[in-house]
């Protein structure tokens, strides 16, 4: 079994995959729907890094402590990266 200090990298490694897949997303949303805000593939591809990267230094930071607080600074970020990612934007209900 893994130590949770080498799992606890699946983490940033799951964010960075999760926003890479919206990469085109601007496309995507423009092809889909009608009279969307102008907005530049620039600003939304370099919030999709930003936020890579902040998953990354997130868990660096966490684990400088070395000790158990570690699972109570980085259960934040996996609870976003939860909620993030069972969000459905074409459910009505929610």
């Amino acid at each position: 079994m893994l130590p949770f200090t080498t799992l606890i990298w699946l983490i940033p490694v799951a964010i960075a995959l999760h926003e890479f897949e919206k990469w085109n997303i601007i496309h995507w949303y423009h092809r889909n729907f009608v009279d969307l805000p102008n907005k530049a593939s620039t600003t939304t591809r370099t919030f999709l890094v930003f936020m890579t990267v902040l998953g990354f230094v997130w868990t660096v930071l966490a684990l400088i402590p070395n000790d158990p607080k570690t699972a109570y600074i980085i259960s934040p970020l996996a609870a976003v990266l939860t909620l993030n990612a069972s969000h459905d934007p074409n459910n009505s209900s929610g």
